[in-house]
């Protein structure tokens, strides 16, 4: 069971003077379970990708597929969107009810759920991702801070319990406890529910950091796809693309200039320092 992209092609202002290809003929496959990172410059078709994976944005041409569901279809697509969560940029912006736990819950209640059981939910949901029950539950989400606004948006999310989580720049406009935050969150929330996650994001040492699989996007085309160790080597054509790789990549490949021996593949902080602290202790 997958979301499934075949050929998906899709157009801006199509038979204008104006037009853009934002996909160009996408084939894609995000499986249960596997944490795939999709990076490239603003403008490479990231954000167009998504849409189309819960069927907010229809394929001109191909079909997008979620375990088996065509998304083109109304009924199943109704069903397709229960299974996968969409968590967009600045997603604090999408909070409207009078109280936290009341947002939290209005997926689940549209759901057809019954009050306990969106009650349930709410309550599993604010565990997941750090906020308590008994200090937030009865607030304002408009009285919180930025960093508790992006998770109780992403707890509305994860109350509907999506098998699919797809995330559009979750760090984005946080400071650096924030983003942290954020991302440890990311992480619980995958080990918690065994859910498949498809994060969009511009910082190379995050995508280093937790992703298994690192898809490239470039003018509306997947350039490359592959494990984040064998993605991350190919430095010279991510920067002809216009994107960094991680500091700890940018550090090994300073260092193999300098003649100093390190693997290729190595690319969080992490990885170079047990790679050099144990070649020191064989000197």
């Amino acid at each position: 069971m997958a979301i499934e992209m075949k050929n998906v092609c899709y157009t801006y202002m199509d038979d204008s003077a104006f037009s853009h290809a934002a996909l160009k003929d996408i084939c894609l496959t995000v499986n249960e379970n596997e944490f795939v990172a999709l990076i490239g410059h603003t403008g490479s078709g990231k954000s167009t990708l998504i849409s189309h994976m819960n069927g907010l944005m229809q394929p001109q041409s191909g079909k997008v597929t979620v375990d088996g569901l065509d998304m083109s279809d109304k009924l199943k697509r109704k069903e397709g969107r229960t299974r996968v969560g969409m968590v967009f940029q600045y997603p604090e912006y999408q909070l409207f009810e009078e109280t936290v736990k009341k947002d939290i819950a209005f997926g689940p209640h549209n759901m057809g759920l019954s009050d306990e059981e969106c009650d349930e939910r709410v309550r599993e949901a604010m565990e997941l991702v750090g906020l308590s029950y008994e200090k937030f539950a009865d607030k304002s989400p408009f009285d919180l801070s930025g960093g508790e606004r992006r998770r109780a948006a992403l707890a509305g999310i994860i109350a509907m319990r999506p098998k699919y989580l797809v995330l559009d720049e979750p760090m984005a406009g946080l400071d650096p406890m924030g983003r942290r935050r954020i991302l440890d969150t990311v992480i619980s929330l995958r080990s918690a529910l065994h859910c498949a996650v498809v994060m969009v994001s511009h910082s190379m040492d995050d995508v280093a950091r937790i992703a298994e699989r690192v898809v490239v996007m470039h003018e509306g085309s997947i350039v490359m796809d592959g494990a984040v160790s064998e993605v991350f080597t190919h430095t010279e054509k991510l920067r002809e693309i216009g994107l960094e790789i991680p500091t700890a990549a940018r550090i090994a490949d300073g260092l193999r200039m300098r003649g100093v021996d390190v693997p290729k593949g190595i690319c969080t902080i992490e990885a170079l320092s047990e790679y050099l602290t144990g070649r020191l202790k064989k000197c």
